[in-house]
């Protein structure tokens, strides 16, 4: 008999894995852009309130960016490696959604001990299994279970920024244009 993964549920948790991946790296370059916007906002008042030798602010840019490189990375980036194995795309699978609490997981395990001829239990019940989670998992719609809504921080940290740029560009004694530049 076949214990292995079906088709489908390869397919369903590829689909998963890419959606998941996606989010993910656009979480990390909005975080980015958004956190990147700010510091150097921050950097243009200050150089404003106080003039940086020149030899300064390469220097203080190069921070700014690994800064925010270092937050992406902490924020979505390195999230990505936990989905790289089969067992950790069934157990984020499991997480996403909870009618599938433990049945995934299962009949990724039992699919990977492989050998028939050492299967302590049956080998009936482990096809029926495979089978069932397939049909389970199909018909799943991951844009519901991983909804595009979970950016919306990302989202807000980058229209934050933009409209505080904006607004003390407006302010003509601030020089925010110039000094950003």
């Amino acid at each position: 008999m076949n214990l292995a993964l079906r088709p489908a549920t390869l397919e369903a948790m590829d689909r998963f894995r890419n959606r998941r991946t996606r989010l993910l790296r656009w979480r990390a370059g909005l975080t980015i852009a958004g956190a990147a916007l700010l510091a150097f906002l921050a950097v243009a008042l200050l150089d404003r309130a106080w003039l940086m030798p020149d030899v300064i602010r390469p220097w203080v840019s190069l921070s700014v960016y690994a800064g925010c490189l270092v937050l992406g990375w902490r924020v979505a980036l390195r999230h990505l490696s936990a989905g790289k194995s089969e067992m950790g795309v069934a157990s984020l699978m499991e997480t996403a959604d909870p009618t599938l609490r433990e049945r995934l997981l299962a009949a990724v395990e039992l699919a990977q001990t492989g050998d028939t001829s050492r299967v302590s239990d049956s080998v009936e019940f482990r096809a029926r299994l495979q089978d069932d989670v397939a049909t389970e998992v199909s018909g799943k719609n991951w844009q519901t279970a991983l909804p595009g809504r979970t950016l919306k921080h990302s989202v807000w940290l980058v229209v934050g920024a933009v409209a505080s740029v904006l607004g003390l560009s407006f302010i003509p004694t601030l020089h925010v244009p110039g000094f950003l530049a």
